[in-house]
């Protein structure tokens, strides 16, 4: 019997376990059962979901961004930004910032609800489901290049792909500058 996990989105994953070219061990999620199933997540793995609601196995590392950095990156997008079409979330040594692609779920809903389409139980349950299958992109990653001195390079999503913005500044240098505006 595989492990299953399943995400916020109501989508089961496996657990299962495979070999990689060069011979090794190698652990994996899977939308359909395949390769050799296991039944527990082996140690030092934890699994973990991005702003989309895609699960992964990842082998369990410490971040090296710290909590307060995440929290600045959070608190300017909320203060100067749209905070309702925007996550932040880190990946072990960058901020990634999220943009929602399309509609809101409280704006789809609000809509629907002055077409008087629903009624507000119906309404409520309707926005739960739209908020759990929106998607985000990333437009933002905050890299951290230097540990000792909590240096950062900004890296913005441009037409061509990732534009370099800003190398080796502090956060709140970053930050002041408010180069997360679009």
């Amino acid at each position: 019997m595989s492990f299953v996990y399943t995400n916020r989105k109501g989508i089961a994953y496996y657990l299962c376990q495979g070999v990689t070219a060069s011979g090794k061990q190698r652990y994996y999620l899977a939308r359909k059962s395949k390769g050799e199933p296991v039944e527990e997540i082996p140690e030092g793995y934890i699994i973990i979901e991005n702003v989309n609601g895609v699960a992964r196995l990842v082998k369990e590392r410490a971040e090296q961004v710290l909590p307060a950095e995440v929290d600045a990156v959070t608190s300017a997008v909320k203060k100067y930004l749209d905070s309702d079409r925007y996550r932040v979330e880190v990946e072990q040594d960058r901020i990634v910032v999220y943009e929602r692609v399309g509609i809101g779920a409280e704006e789809l809903t609000g809509l629907l609800g002055r077409l008087g389409l629903f009624g507000s139980e119906q309404l409520e349950r309707t926005q739960e489901f739209i908020a759990s299958q929106l998607r985000y992109t990333p437009v933002w990653h905050f890299d951290l290049v230097d540990g000792e001195q909590r240096l950062f390079a900004l890296r913005r999503r441009g037409e061509q792909g990732w534009v370099k913005m800003k190398t080796k500044e502090t956060l709140e240098k970053l930050l002041r500058g408010l180069v997360l505006r679009p």
